[in-house]
């Protein structure tokens, strides 16, 4: 334990040593609370992922991360989301953590920005859907008045078919959404079946300045989008492209 919390030891051998304690499942208040505080990626990284390893209820776990959650570097707000996810057991905290952590697509896929924020969608996403019921409650009311909408938007994605539709509907016209990123086209594809998601959304997929976005998503995803509801909507935008006359159109 004690070469664990020695800042002055190699990193790996503070590693080494925290392995050692979650084998045999001795967990330090006060250890933790340094580690958890660590400059060290790696070491907090560790520290991070072991907390499932120790009898701590998910309650607990979310409170350790909580402040972690917001970290400038992807591969500990990574963990977090892995540790939330394998707590075994989610509370308030647990959920509110996971929709901060669904904040919208940024545009492009590289690495440093873009690629993370999918990712990072994408285990939260993953985790909620461990806890409909939780996740339900909280779009209903939740806890936090500064979580945006649009985190909010994403997270229903996690929920059951109906619930998910539901929650939808009454959270698009809070999000305000002009334009349609790629995970939210594919997400939005599948619930076109539900006739006043349809209508919702109707506007978006025949926004003039959205067709070349719109036709790319869908001939890019139409292997797992295509329907008839879908087919309808890319009437107007495919109809746009083609009357156009500008070059960037026609390409």
């Amino acid at each position: 334990m004690a070469l664990a919390g020695d800042e002055s030891a190699h990193e790996t051998s503070r590693i080494h040593a925290l392995w050692s304690l979650e084998g045999i499942k001795n967990y330090d208040e006060q250890l933790f609370t340094k580690l958890l505080n660590s400059t060290s990626v790696d070491l907090l990284r560790e520290a991070i992922r072991s907390l499932t390893s120790f009898s701590l209820n998910p309650a607990t776990i979310a409170l350790k991360v909580k402040n972690l959650i917001e970290h400038k570097n992807p591969a500990i707000r990574a963990q977090v989301l892995r540790t939330l996810s394998e707590a075994n057991g989610a509370d308030a905290l647990t959920i509110e953590l996971l929709v901060r952590a669904c904040k919208p697509e940024l545009p492009g896929n590289e690495m440093g920005g873009a690629y993370e924020r999918k990712f990072e969608r994408f285990l939260a996403r993953k985790a909620l859907e461990q806890y409909p019921d939780l996740l339900q409650k909280y779009i209903s009311a939740p806890a936090s008045k500064d979580i945006p909408a649009s985190n909010l938007l994403w997270a229903t994605q996690a929920l059951p078919s109906g619930q998910r539709e539901a929650a939808f509907l009454k959270l698009w016209p809070q999000a305000q959404i002009t334009a349609l990123d790629e995970s939210t086209f594919i997400s939005v594809a599948g619930m076109l079946t539900n006739q006043d998601v349809y209508q919702l959304v109707k506007p978006v997929f025949e926004n003039p300045a959205q067709a070349g976005a719109i036709t790319s998503m869908a001939l890019k995803n139409q292997a797992q989008i295509q329907s008839p509801e879908l087919a309808k909507l890319l009437l107007v935008p495919t109809t746009t492209l083609l009357s156009s006359k500008s070059p960037k159109d026609m390409e």
